[in-house]
């Protein structure tokens, strides 16, 4: 059987069938870049905040070091206790 246009009815389909799953491929790249930037937002705001643990756990010692180094080390119980440890 042939429709108006002239190709046999199996190519057309055929080619309805293609177009179909290149749609669910688009599809499907939508949704996988939306889970990849998901994964690139997790991984970016996981290394914000272990930088920023980092800076804040080590700042006090950087804040001592910098001090003796210098010479000028007050003379507070804080840093009797913190230097006898």
């Amino acid at each position: 059987m042939f429709p108006r246009s002239g190709v046999p009815l199996s190519e057309s389909m055929a080619s309805i069938s293609v177009l179909s799953s290149s749609c669910s491929v688009a599809v499907v790249s939508v949704r996988e870049r939306s889970r990849r930037s998901e994964k690139k937002r997790r991984a970016s705001y996981t290394l914000v905040i272990v930088v920023v643990m980092f800076a804040v756990l080590w700042l006090p010692v950087h804040i001592h070091l910098l001090l003796t180094y210098f010479g000028h080390v007050p003379d507070t119980r804080f840093y009797e206790v913190s230097h006898s440890a």
